[in-house]
């Protein structure tokens, strides 16, 4: 069984959008710049961010595997007991609900987490509009994704008690500090924990890479 990791202060400079009041934990590491056939994990990621312009195609079986195998991992790694208590919110996509390419793939992994259980699962957080994928090379700031998230004001109550952020991959942990403020400042000094399937690293050889991974 894959077990998490807490980003501490060893690998936190990594993840420089990262505070050290942050909380975040992930599965696997994920080598940027690498195919999908570099590692299980490239495998993995490459699957569950499939667009859904593969959906009618022989590809979008993997996605759908991946998915499952995310929700598993994440089940048996985080346990009822925690999962039981906590609300569990995806980060949101890139895409807004109303774009053809929204892709709610972290919402099914909860949902496949989820499976047979009761569990607090919310929307929290909904994008105003659309905006570039991170991972097709273009970011935005903290402070612009911060103004393009929203509350989803019908799922607030009642208040969570701890909150769980699902994301697929972290590489500066931009996302996670502009969802985590916009949560903090609806429900206050709330604990939000990050859950990621993976972080990204760099092998030696990948540009930004280096001999501390």
């Amino acid at each position: 069984m894959r077990r998490l990791t807490q980003i501490d202060d060893l690998i936190r400079a990594l993840h420089p959008d990262l505070g050290v009041d942050d909380e975040c934990f992930f599965l696997r590491e994920y080598t940027v710049g690498k195919s999908f056939d570099y590692s299980e994990t490239n495998s993995l990621i490459n699957n569950l961010k499939k667009p859904l312009s593969l959906s009618s195609t022989a590809q979008w079986p993997h996605k759908q595997k991946a998915i499952q195998q995310c929700g598993a991992e994440l089940k048996a790694a985080l346990g009822l007991t925690w999962l039981r208590r906590a609300t569990l919110v995806p980060m949101p996509p890139s895409k807004h609900n109303d774009d053809p390419e929204y892709d709610d793939r972290i919402l099914k992994v909860i949902y496949e987490l989820g499976k047979g259980e009761q569990l607090d699962v919310r929307e929290l957080l909904l994008q105003r509009q659309s905006m570039p994928a991170s991972h097709r090379g273009t970011r935005a700031s903290v402070q612009e994704l911060i103004g393009n998230y929203r509350i989803h004001e019908s799922s607030t109550d009642p208040a969570p008690a701890v909150i769980g952020l699902f994301d697929d991959v972290l590489t500066r942990g931009t996302h996670f500090r502009a969802a985590k403020r916009v949560l903090t400042d609806q429900f206050g000094p709330i604990r939000v924990i990050g859950i990621f399937i993976a972080r990204s690293v760099y092998a030696p050889n990948v540009e930004g890479g280096g001999d501390a991974i």
